[in-house]
């Protein structure tokens, strides 16, 4: 037995990892004449001795908020009002004087100890001296929603076709569900896309979404097309026996995520397949069924994500040419020039000997 490997192909391709896929931005506004798709603000009184309270689960970070304003009115009789403030348990102001009306804005809330990545905002209010109202406003501009909940189910609607000189991308569906957890609306909400490595072309950079009210949640679609798995390494090996030579073409494929795939592999690039007998394909260490078409071995299996094995192995007969025997030409016993002259003259001297009765 002598073996031998005939072809050696080696490609090159870049592994990334993929990244996700769809983030949200939006808006929020808890103001005093907010749009219709945003939120009244609340205004507690709060009388002498007592305190009240107001508290927010966000969609975002109170990093991320464009503005937090805590407005702290003065509605004393006396003319005199004091106060203490507390945000997430947290002393803002201590004993404080208003005189007419106190704002506290976001930096003083973060610059006194409130975590600046907290979704929920608690805002209290102590009532020392005098009769108050506060009211917080809210707003965020465009602002990434990190709190929103996002869910992808993607439907494949074809399959990929891999061939060993040429690969065809496959078509899927992603069904995105946003769900808003928060005690707030979310207006003008986009999408923004972040496709996958395997993205074969990129249609759209964003989904308009619209409003997502309070504790609702709502759908959206995109449609894509997404790279095949690829052949990026072939190796042809021989084994040669007195009458047949065992075939093997081991290739490598790569694919970007697991996806169930159809693979038409070109005889014409299968050398000595035509004529084959026991063909066997393996994927991934198990043999899977095949159909032997016209031009092509077709067969259909799941591949994973990442690097996998595929084997195709034959037997081909040998032919054994025997060469025939050189024919035999057979040639006529033919007198030179020289013979020819002297025969001549051994019969004239014969002839003229007879003449003259010698």
């Amino acid at each position: 037995m002598r073996s031998k490997i005939i072809i050696s192909i080696l490609v090159l391709i870049l592994i990334v990892t993929p990244v996700q896929a769809f983030r949200l931005v939006g808006d929020v506004y808890i103001i005093e004449g907010a749009p219709v798709y945003g939120d009244t603000p609340t205004r507690s009184f709060v009388t002498s001795g007592e305190s009240a309270e107001q508290s927010y689960i966000l969609p975002t970070t109170l990093e991320n908020l464009t503005s937090v304003e805590i407005h702290i009115k003065n509605e004393s009789t006396t003319g005199s009002a004091y106060y203490d403030l507390y945000v997430n348990d947290i002393l803002i102001r201590d004993d404080d004087y208003v005189a007419d009306e106190d704002v506290i804005y976001k930096d003083e809330l973060i610059q006194k100890g409130v975590d600046p990545l907290t979704t929920n905002l608690s805002v209290k209010v102590y009532a020392i001296g005098g009769d108050l109202n506060f009211t917080v406003y809210i707003t965020a501009d465009d602002k990434p929603m990190v709190s929103m909940r996002i869910d992808v189910e993607e439907v494949t609607l074809s399959k990929p076709i891999v061939r060993i000189r040429y690969n065809h991308p496959y078509a899927v569906k992603d069904v995105i569900t946003i769900k808003n957890p928060s005690s707030v609306n979310v207006s003008d909400a986009k999408l923004l896309v972040d496709y996958p490595p395997s993205a074969f072309n990129k249609p759209v950079d964003q989904i308009y979404v619209g409003v997502i009210e309070s504790n609702k949640s709502k759908t959206a679609e995109l449609k894509f097309q997404k790279k095949a798995p690829e052949i990026i390494y072939k190796e042809v090996k021989d084994e040669e026996y007195d009458d047949y030579t065992v075939r093997e073409f081991s290739f490598k494929v790569y694919s970007y995520e697991n996806v169930t795939t159809i693979f038409e592999l070109e005889k014409s690039i299968l050398k000595g397949i035509e004529d084959a007998e026991n063909i066997t394909v393996e994927v991934n260490g198990k043999e899977v069924d095949f159909k032997d078409l016209e031009d092509f071995i077709k067969f259909e299996t799941p591949v994973k994500k990442g690097i996998n094995t595929m084997k195709v192995k034959c037997s081909i007969p040998t032919i054994s040419v025997i060469a025939p025997a050189p024919a035999k030409v057979v040639e006529e016993e033919r007198l030179s020039g020289a013979e020819i002259i002297v025969e001549w003259f051994k019969k004239l001297i014969d002839w003229i000997t007879s003449l003259f009765g010698g």
